[in-house]
């Protein structure tokens, strides 16, 4: 399958599951999808994702990794993060800050997040894994802080999702 086929499947290299949503909702995150640098997407892909497992222990996983491991199924969550808007590096502090607003904004909506961590080689960013969380509510808030994308999973399965430019 090749970088553009995966990227159009939403799941960046696992096989795609077509739930009960409408064709526009499809037609919708096809055109996300369809949206990302291929380089970016290979990052996305290769990077190392935490969360906690029900009983609070780590699991890391990549996004190809993630539709083999059973503590995700049926899992519901979404993570986040303020770093490096629109993958501008910004510095340590900076970047701190944005996630400090980010969490004082999950905090008024009443969500139940933990923070966590997404990494590839050298480089590592602070996020949020938001639990229960939907795919739209998760857009919304990428876009607020800037983020090219958001790591989604739920009955679909686990996926990067393209954030709309923020307006």
């Amino acid at each position: 399958m090749s970088l553009k086929e995966r990227a159009l499947s939403g799941r960046a290299g696992s096989r795609a599951v077509r739930g009960s949503s409408s064709r526009k909702a499809e037609h919708q995150a096809e055109a996300r999808a369809e949206e990302f640098d291929p380089g970016l997407l290979d990052l996305y892909t290769r990077t190392t994702y935490s969360v906690r497992s029900k009983n609070g222990r780590p699991i890391f996983f990549s996004l190809k990794s993630a539709e083999r491991l059973k503590s995700l199924k049926g899992r519901k969550f979404s993570i986040i993060t303020a770093w490096n808007p629109m993958n501008r590096l910004l510095g340590k502090a900076a970047n701190q800050s944005r996630n400090r607003q980010l969490k004082k904004e999950l905090t008024r909506a009443g969500y139940h997040f933990y923070p966590s961590m997404g990494s590839l080689d050298e480089h590592a960013e602070e996020s949020f894994t938001v639990e229960n969380m939907n795919e739209e509510e998760a857009l919304r808030f990428g876009a607020r802080f800037a983020q090219y994308a958001v790591l989604v999973a739920d009955e679909k399965g686990c996926r990067l999702v393209r954030c709309p430019p923020k307006v």
